[in-house]
């Protein structure tokens, strides 16, 4: 999933995802490595990998949120809903 993101961070024209559901893990960062994100109300974003001991990159999330955001998102493992996505 890296070398997608590095592919979308790097495309010249804007890429744009759509989210339906939960996106943790490898479906956070290439959603947080598109240039827009459409969210319906089911949608959620975060990590699920913090209960096994790792927590995943969050330099990506970290360009949209802050860097303490995003470590707090990353470390607790903790799913942010799509509304609570917008305010961020």
């Amino acid at each position: 999933y890296l070398r997608v993101c590095e592919a979308i961070l790097h495309l010249p024209k804007p890429v744009v995802v759509g989210l339906t559901g939960a996106a943790a893990g490898a479906g956070a960062e290439i959603a947080c490595a598109a240039d827009f994100r459409l969210a319906d109300t089911r949608a959620s974003i975060g990590s699920c990998l913090a209960g096994v001991g790792h927590v995943g990159n969050v330099v990506l999330m970290s360009r949209l949120t802050g860097p303490a955001r995003a470590t707090e998102i990353y470390l607790t493992g903790r799913m942010v809903s799509g509304d609570e996505a917008v305010r961020l």
